[in-house]
């Protein structure tokens, strides 16, 4: 991802071209969060919880930092998605046996079963879409993400920053 935005300045694609792409990214979104909601509706816990737990069950055993990593998520918000788990049954923490001082995560049976019923073993429909690419779809794939994402992060960091909510004053007697 490099040294900022890879825009493309001077060859820049067609207007046409620029909102189709628009519109696929946004059909993209759309299907995506679709899913998830369906998915989170018969579900005891959120989708994020989800995604921790088939990385629990991808690797037992793992410890909360690596899992952290893993998931790209801030160790608080990883924790705080771990006691989710624990208070639902679906996952346990442990001091490893060989150190003490190590925490290892774990599903439980009840865990490993809603992974079942959740389908979330395969990763959800975008890990089920990118291992459907053909080579040169992924090749594709590959080279254009990098440059559309540093292109969303630039956009964020220039858009103007929403101004503080107004305090209303107290009418003055």
């Amino acid at each position: 991802m490099g040294n900022g935005p890879r825009v493309a300045r001077g060859n820049a694609a067609p207007a046409a071209d620029r909102s189709a792409i628009l519109a696929a990214l946004r059909e993209l979104v759309d299907t995506v969060r679709a899913h998830y909601a369906r998915r989170e509706s018969g579900s005891p816990v959120p989708t994020a919880a989800l995604r921790l737990l088939a990385e629990i069950a991808a690797a037992p055993g793992s410890n909360p930092g690596v899992l952290a990593a893993r998931l790209r998520l801030h160790r608080s918000s990883l924790s705080n998605l771990l006691r989710l788990l624990e208070d639902a049954r679906l996952a346990r923490r442990s001091h490893a046996i060989s150190d003490h001082r190590r925490v290892e995560v774990s599903p439980t049976a009840a865990g490993r079963r809603l992974l079942t019923l959740a389908g979330a073993r395969g990763g959800g429909p975008l890990a089920g879409a990118v291992a459907r690419l053909d080579e040169a779809g992924a090749q594709a794939v590959e080279r254009a993400l990098p440059v559309l994402l540093d292109a969303v992060r630039a956009s964020i960091a220039n858009a103007p920053r929403k101004p503080a909510p107004r305090r209303k004053l107290s009418p003055s007697r």
